[in-house]
């Protein structure tokens, strides 16, 4: 990465998890704008791991691991939303996990601990404003699912219930307050808030999500939401306007918390000081509240105002969206054609036959140039257009209308979620096969299955893995360590990391040599690991924040691709040993244990190889057959240590005499055979010569009591059709024979 352009972490609970999800797209939409380079390391949750154990997440702690490397890192910043990676944790837990980053600034996230910076939301005026707004209807009896009081931020929320309900003038009560899990794991706390409370006529919830098992719960009883109990939630999540009725809630933007924190970074590397610590919330009223409010809250400017106003307001609109200029033509022409078809029908003039089907035609239009996400947002806040300024006449045409919309909704989702199936599992499949594809070798693989990534998402990957595998159990620290930086890709050109470069150090894992330092990056990291063993990391670049949706997917089969590889590595290296030491075995069976020569089956072997030889056609060869004199003699009067010696020292000789190019092998006892081609350096007459002052030499240097000799029989012949070794092993054995008599009889005289 740049040396100028700054490098921050963003720790993060599961990628998944809506908040998580809002908070990291935030950061990145910061990070693009102040050219800063963005690393969001997806952790889980901590303190959890009894729970993981009686579910089916017994391993999900391997994915904090990653916020030890981030605390090696050494990183010009880190945000850490310790707020949610660390809810179940007190503050002075979470003020132990932040600790691990001494060194480098933190920003804590969502919630305050003594000693750092911090950036949350104002947990307190959206609640008061929802207590106030429940009073004012008419609610008195207003309950709290207020989570886990260990949470600093369940305890803000909590305190502001309190002084809501103080400054209405309602009475606080304990029994209208009911602990719980922060998620949807709090069926039993719920029932019990419920059923214990006929009296009760509001429930406020620390979240959305309690909030859905709240609705759960009264509905089993036939209460009803918003007639009977009104219920309130937290963070206005996209389910809020799915379930039935919409759900009230307070909005916490954690986009802009995501943003907010990324500048607060930058703001600080830069020297400039920066005293946020608080992102505004607000009350956000639906139906869960008020039974009888006739229409939703629009959530958007764009209806607002005058039609002069809006037709401003769009070309505001279209200059946010899009760069292309003619892009933003087409899509500001059908924009203003289908808003200008429901101002002339339902609010300047009275309905006419025909406009129906006009608006299908304006929304088939938007259709083609706009994402579904934004067309479905503009009809509703189109619809509450229509409701608060149509002509009274004109009324039951814009709920016929508003029917006509769900339906296009309905069905541009059912038609874009389709495709992006079809799509998303020919991707998937594409890269699932390719990852258990090894016809290539390992190396290869790795950079092989980087290619894949850009079409499931990452444009961009850097694969960094662990020396060997680690066995992390839970609790255990995990070792420093230096990484083998593998390989990488750029859109769908791969590349393998040369091994004299590939042992990294962990800071080098985020600021690697082969990055374009030209271009701002963000990166999500990815955790390699299968049950208790961690493999590695992989670095992988979003194209955009939809890759969020499959980065899980996408790391479980990277990790399956990884533990295959080194499966298939320790295969590669068990049959490489495996061959060594058949080739060992095999070698040994061949070789005489005690000279290190040939034995007799090794001899004929070696023997019909070197015959066979091309450049030994048409030589002409030495046979020698040759034993030791007096052996017999050493083994009786100096043991048989001495002649196991001295059948050594024939071996030497023969090797000396003989020279490199000669197969030597021991055919028993003090026996030998040597089969040698003919050379400028090797004929008859000068390998006896040299065995002859091997001998001399030995004996002269007195180094044994007894005197050492060796007969040969030695003949030479040509390579032929008809070379027979053994024929030929017989002849110079005769040899032999006649040089041990002449020998026996040059002593007797």
């Amino acid at each position: 990465m740049s040396e100028n352009r700054y490098n921050i972490g963003l720790l993060v609970a599961n990628i998944t998890d809506e908040f998580s999800n809002s908070l990291a797209v935030g950061a990145m939409k910061a990070a693009k704008r102040l050219n800063a380079d963005l690393i969001i390391f997806p952790g889980k949750y901590m303190g959890l791991q009894r729970l993981y154990e009686k579910l089916d997440t017994k391993y999900e702690y391997q994915y904090n691991v990653l916020f030890d490397y981030a605390a090696r890192g050494r990183l010009d910043y880190i945000i850490a939303a310790v707020g949610t990676i660390a809810y179940a944790f007190d503050n002075e837990r979470k003020k132990e996990f932040l600790n691990k980053f001494a060194g480098t600034p933190v920003l804590c996230v969502a919630s305050e601990i003594e000693g750092y910076d911090f950036l949350q939301f104002d947990n307190e005026s959206g609640i008061i404003n929802a207590v106030d707004y429940l009073a004012s209807h008419g609610r008195k009896h207003i309950g709290i699912m207020v989570g886990d009081l260990n949470s600093y931020e369940c305890v803000q929320r909590f305190n502001a219930y309190k002084k809501g309900l103080e400054k209405n003038g309602l009475k606080y009560s304990k029994k209208y307050v009911m602990t719980c899990d922060i998620s949807p794991e709090c069926r039993d706390e719920a029932e019990l808030l419920i059923d214990k409370n006929p009296d009760m006529d509001a429930v406020l919830c620390v979240n959305d999500k309690i909030a859905s098992v709240i609705y759960e719960v009264l509905n089993d009883r036939n209460i009803k939401v918003g007639e009977d109990v009104a219920v309130v939630g937290f963070d206005d999540l996209p389910l809020c306007t799915k379930l039935n009725p919409p759900l009230a809630s307070i909005r916490a933007d954690a986009q802009q918390l995501g943003e907010t924190a990324v500048e607060k970074a930058v703001n600080f590397l830069n020297g400039i000081k920066d005293e946020r610590h608080f992102v505004g919330t607000q009350f956000i009223s639906r139906q869960s509240c008020f039974s009888l409010s006739p229409v939703p809250n629009s959530n958007s400017n764009l209806f607002s105002g005058n039609i002069e106003n809006i037709r401003k307001n769009i070309d505001s609109y279209i200059n946010n969206i899009s760069e292309n200029t003619e892009t933003s033509r087409k899509l500001e022409n059908t924009l203003k054609k289908f808003v200008e078809q429901l101002y002339q029908s339902c609010i300047k003039n009275k309905t006419s036959a025909g406009d129906c089907e006009k608006t299908e035609t304006c929304i088939a239009a938007l259709s083609f140039v706009m994402e579904y996400s934004k067309l479905a947002s503009l009809l509703d806040e189109a619809y509450v257009w229509l409701v608060r300024n149509c002509l009274e006449e004109n009324i039951p045409y814009v709920k016929k209308l508003g029917k006509l919309f769900h339906t296009e909704k309905d069905s541009l989702m059912n038609e874009r979620l389709i495709q992006e199936y079809s799509e998303r599992t020919h991707y998937n499949n594409v890269f699932i096969r390719d990852s258990l594809m090894t016809d290539v070798s390992l190396t290869d693989s790795y950079a092989k299955i980087l290619k894949r990534l850009c079409n499931v998402g990452a444009m961009t990957g850097f694969i960094y893995l662990l020396e060997k595998p680690v066995r992390h159990l839970f609790g255990d620290e995990f070792p420093e360590t230096d990484w083998i930086f593998e390989s990488y890709h750029y859109g769908a050109e791969a590349f393998i990391v040369s091994k004299e470069n590939q042992r990294i150090p962990t800071p080098k894992v985020f600021k690697n040599d082969c990055l374009c330092v030209e271009r701002q990056h963000i990166f999500i990291v990815a955790d390699l690991y299968t049950a208790d063993t961690q493999y590695g990391i992989a670095l992988l670049e979003p194209a955009s924040e939809a890759f969020f949706k499959d980065f899980e997917l996408v790391t479980y089969q990277l990790s399956s691709v990884v533990r295959t590889l080194d499966i298939l590595k320790k295969q590669d290296e068990l049959l490489k040993e495996l061959h060594t030491r058949n080739l060992a075995l095999d070698k040994m069976s061949k070789i005489d244990s005690m000279t290190m020569v040939y034995n007799r089956r090794g001899f004929y072997l070696a023997a019909e190889e070197l015959i066979g030889r091309p450049e030994n056609q048409g030589k002409s060869f030495i046979i020698c057959y040759a034993d030791m004199d007096g052996l017999k003699k050493i083994n009786d009067t100096y043991g048989h240590l001495e002649g196991d010696y001295s059948i050594n020292l024939l071996a030497d000789c023969l090797k000396f005499a003989f020279g490199s190019d000669a197969v030597i092998a021991r055919m028993g006892g003090d026996e030998f055979a040597v089969i040698c081609p003919l050379s400028e350096n090797v004929s008859a007459e000068q390998v006896r010569k040299r065995k002859e002052e091997f001998v001399k030499n030995f004996n002269d240097s007195g180094k044994k009591p007894y005197f050492f000799d060796v007969s040969m029989g030695l003949i030479e012949c040509p390579c032929s059709d008809t070379f027979d070794l053994s024929s030929l092993l017989s002849k110079t054995d005769e040899t032999l024979y006649t040089e041990k008599s002449q020998k026996k009889a040059k002593a007797s005289l």
